[in-house]
């Protein structure tokens, strides 16, 4: 491997890591848990079960290394095995989602982010709203808002094509204005 790891390019170290360099994974981590942690945690709202996919993802990264392609693109891949563990999440706690969030939450999950009591009122209501669209509509304004992912690396995540994606981002924004409307007005 490189000595100097800052330099080398995420698919580079995939590549080490998939040939057995398995110091590479510690690089990925550190450039990549934060990203990972929060975009679980907003699109679930629960610290604890956001931590636990978080690492099951890295998990995966080294079980399923052999399955990296060197002419693929690094986030794409990453971000499909965060939404395979999110599928997988789904499908064993289904009866302990939750569509709506706390108030309380918001501002726990906020807290020291927002100063100005306006523009923190409509955070809340924009969390509330997120918090109150489905699952699928979370997901996708999370990767192309949040993570800021082109409409090509989503399609790419979710076995899709760029229109479709574009279709997605634009019903789950309709539906997230839609819903923020209605917080907005009580």
């Amino acid at each position: 491997m490189n000595p100097i790891p800052g330099l080398m390019t995420d698919e580079k170290i995939m590549t080490d890591v998939s040939q057995g360099e398995l110091d590479g994974a510690k690089i990925l981590y550190s450039r990549y848990h934060i990203k990972i942690y929060n975009f679980f945690l907003r699109l679930i709202f629960n610290r604890e079960v956001s931590l636990d996919l978080m690492q099951n993802v890295f998990y995966r990264l080294i079980k399923y290394r052999k399955s990296w392609k060197n002419d693929h693109a690094f986030v794409p891949w990453i971000f499909k095995i965060c939404r395979n563990e999110y599928n997988d999440y789904l499908k064993k706690e289904v009866r302990y989602i939750r569509n709506a969030v706390d108030i309380e939450e918001i501002k726990e999950s906020s807290a020291g982010i927002i100063i100005d009591p306006i523009q923190s009122e409509k955070v809340k209501n924009l969390h509330n709203a997120l918090a109150n669209i489905s699952p699928e509509h979370r997901k996708i304004l999370l990767l192309s808002k949040y993570m800021k992912l082109k409409n090509k690396e989503i399609a790419e995540i979710l076995d899709s094509n760029e229109n479709a994606v574009k279709g997605m981002i634009f019903r789950a924004m309709c539906k997230l204005r839609e819903v923020y409307f209605k917080l907005d007005k009580i």
